[in-house]
């Protein structure tokens, strides 16, 4: 490169912070300043991607590394295939590929460019001259090439990352900064009982550097994930990077939620299997399930559980409903438990997260049998966690204060479930709850079990996280404050 190429290039206007999801326009421009760009044309500046200014060995050394580039990618993704590289391994090298492929896009739009058709400048000088007779001063070489480099990118990174990506160009930089965010545009079903559909979205514009998908790579089994609670998890978890797997009885409401969620999705991220927690064949087949369809597991999630019909009396408790939902509660969870560390203990690592309750801490919340299950919950999850610990599995358990949820009121005849009945128990948990003017929903819950699942509570175990707003370690009898 010649010192009037290097001086050009330092000369280059400076793109800052332009996200490639949307396509690059150009602003209008008034006729006095059309007069002046065109009056100060031999003295702007030259860009270096102009095929004016790029000799015979610049090309050269362009397509010999978008070939080398191109190769290494290719090689990414084929080794994992082959067994030759681990995914452990390519996903600790994941930032090295991205840079990778973002450089393959950058070379190959400008070649592309550069072939086809006498060059980047030329083209623009065409395009400005039919838009707005100003020999294209508003289209800059880096707008044209960034905006034709999106399409390589986005056909270049689908070969193997599940989240979607944006880039962002700084001053001085030549190779894309790459970070992970991820746009999911899904249905959730009917959360609370004819709560309609919601719409959740975290696209690049919205969160154009906060977002970090905090279980990419992961593989994760829940259980009870067709609706409410497990439903919020399975969706979050996805959006994170996870790839998960719905164990539960309810067919058309698990296979619809994992439909929602592959809905353009270019692999097989999520998947359903029929199971009932109370039975060890089916919970043994859905970890093999899990395994085999990802690899791995690296995640547990015990949702699955009954709250049982209110009974004040206990001479009048059914023994068969008390079985029932030690059976569900109890027993399915440490079945799960049981064959999930059949697949994490020689992996050395792994999180298991169960669903408690603030029932699982005090009495007099609810049916004997879900106070009593629940309790055992919490006395399994921590002498589980005094196991597991010892070959790296993190076991906790979230206890959240009343949600208003399908399993909340299953008590109820279907036809008594209507948007009444959901209104009156959330004015009902809001009459009682310590904390005042906030409702918990199942996204709370689903927030809080995604921290204990992540590598973010990488030294936690043995826990029992309250979602409660104080409701459990407050005691207003005295009414002191009220």
């Amino acid at each position: 490169m010649n010192a009037e190429e290097v001086k050009a290039r330092s000369e280059e206007p400076k793109l800052s912070s332009t996200v490639l999801h949307k396509p690059l326009k150009s602003e209008p421009t008034k006729p006095e300043e059309a007069t002046r760009s065109v009056k100060s044309q031999n003295q702007r500046p030259k860009s270096f991607f102009s095929s004016k200014k790029l000799n015979a060995s610049i090309i050269s050394s362009e397509r010999t590394r978008s070939l080398s580039s191109l190769t290494i990618a290719a090689f990414v993704v084929l080794f994992p295939r082959l067994n030759i590289i681990s995914s452990d391994t390519i996903l600790a090298l994941r930032p090295l590929w991205l840079l990778i492929l973002t450089d393959c896009a950058i070379v190959m739009s400008h070649l592309t460019m550069e072939t086809s058709g006498g060059g980047l400048s030329h083209e623009m000088e065409d395009e400005g001259k039919s838009k707005d007779g100003n020999n294209g001063e508003n289209w800059s070489d880096a707008e044209k090439l960034l905006e034709r480099g999106v399409v390589v990118y986005q056909a270049l990174r689908g070969m193997f990352i599940d989240c979607s990506l944006y880039m962002s160009f700084h001053e001085n930089t030549t190779v894309a900064e790459v970070t992970a965010a991820t746009e999911v545009e899904t249905t959730a079903g009917q959360r609370s009982g004819g709560g309609g559909k919601k719409k959740c979205v975290c696209s690049p514009s919205k969160h154009p550097r906060s977002f970090k998908c905090r279980l990419l790579g992961k593989v994760a089994l829940i259980t009870g994930g067709a609706t409410g609670i497990g439903e919020s998890i399975v969706r979050l978890f996805h959006k994170h990077g996870a790839k998960v797997c719905v164990v539960d009885l309810q067919d058309d409401l698990g296979g619809e939620v994992c439909k929602s969620l592959l809905c353009g999705e270019t692999k097989e991220t999520a998947c359903f299997i029929h199971g009932d927690v109370r039975v060890e064949d089916d919970i043994s087949n859905a970890v093999d399930f899990a395994v085999k369809k990802f690899g791995t597991l690296d995640i547990l999630i015990n949702n699955a559980g009954l709250c049982g019909a209110p009974c004040p009396d206990i001479r009048n408790n059914s023994l068969s409903e008390f079985e029932k939902i030690f059976d569900v509660n109890v027993k399915g969870a440490f079945l799960s438990m049981k064959h999930a560390a059949r697949v994490m203990i020689p992996e050395k690592k792994g999180s298991i997260v169960s669903l408690c309750s603030v029932g699982g801490v005090m009495g007099g919340i609810g049916p004997h049998a879900y106070v009593g299950s629940k309790h055992a919950v919490l006395g399994l999850t921590r002498s589980v966690a005094a196991e597991l610990g010892q070959h790296g599995i993190r076991v906790n358990c979230v206890s959240p204060y009343a949600v208003a949820t399908k399993l909340a009121l299953a008590h109820l005849p279907e036809e008594e479930r209507t948007e009444d009945a959901f209104v009156g128990f959330r004015n009902f948990a809001a009459a009682n709850a310590n904390l005042k003017g906030v409702e918990l929903t199942v996204d709370d819950v689903a927030n809080a079990v995604l921290f204990l699942a992540s590598d973010e509570s990488r030294y936690i175990s043995g826990d029992n996280l309250m979602i409660d707003g104080g409701f459990t370690c407050t005691n207003h009898s005295f009414k002191v404050f009220r």
